[in-house]
């Protein structure tokens, strides 16, 4: 949570708590208190289940969430002052983040912050969570590397990354990729 609260902090410090805020796959929305609590007012969320969003919706009736893709958010181009993906991308193969990172970039304003945590380390396998048709979701580890990489390509700079190795009850060292928006225009999807 350190993490979490480092990102917030600066986008509050940059003045940002009353922008928009983007939870990129914020399941029931379990990070909205906190967010708003900590400063970020103008937080909303998209997640891919609707089964989430359900929920989030019963328990966080005045933030706005949507069903959306990582890699498709109905958000106008540089609307949002930061994206926040805790531990969304888990659900994306490596190989594949690079349409997430141009996405993420495409919404971010100039000066805006990504953050992305995520399970690293290990092999891709069926996790815990379900799909929404009963069938378990693959849990894909990235390596750091891979995902700030995806993040410079797309028009990032990088502000800082971390990784911390797995506690007794976890299986995979657990890390964070901050980035933010440079002043130019995102690379194209």
């Amino acid at each position: 949570m350190a993490w979490l609260r480092r990102f917030v902090e600066c986008v509050v410090d940059a003045g940002d708590g009353d922008l928009p805020v983007l939870d990129a796959g914020c399941g029931t929305g379990r990070l909205f208190s906190p967010l708003r609590a900590w400063g970020l007012h103008g937080v909303h969320g998209i997640d891919a289940s609707e089964g989430m969003l359900a929920v989030s919706r019963r328990l966080h009736p005045g933030v706005r969430v949507r069903q959306a893709s990582l890699d498709r958010v109905p958000e106008p181009d540089a609307s949002q002052a930061g994206i926040l993906s805790w531990y969304s991308i888990i659900h994306t193969p490596t190989e594949l983040l690079g349409p997430v990172a141009a996405e993420f970039a495409r919404l971010l304003r100039p000066g805006g912050l990504a953050l992305v945590a995520f399970h690293s380390g290990g092999e891709p396998r069926p996790s815990r969570f379900l799909d929404g048709a009963g069938g378990n979701v693959e849990l894909h580890p990235h390596p750091v590397p891979a995902v700030a990489s995806a993040l410079v390509e797309a028009g990032l700079e990088l502000v800082a990354s971390g990784l911390r190795p797995p506690r007794a009850d976890e299986r995979d060292a657990q890390a964070f990729v901050l980035a933010r928006m440079l002043d130019r225009q995102p690379a194209a999807a």
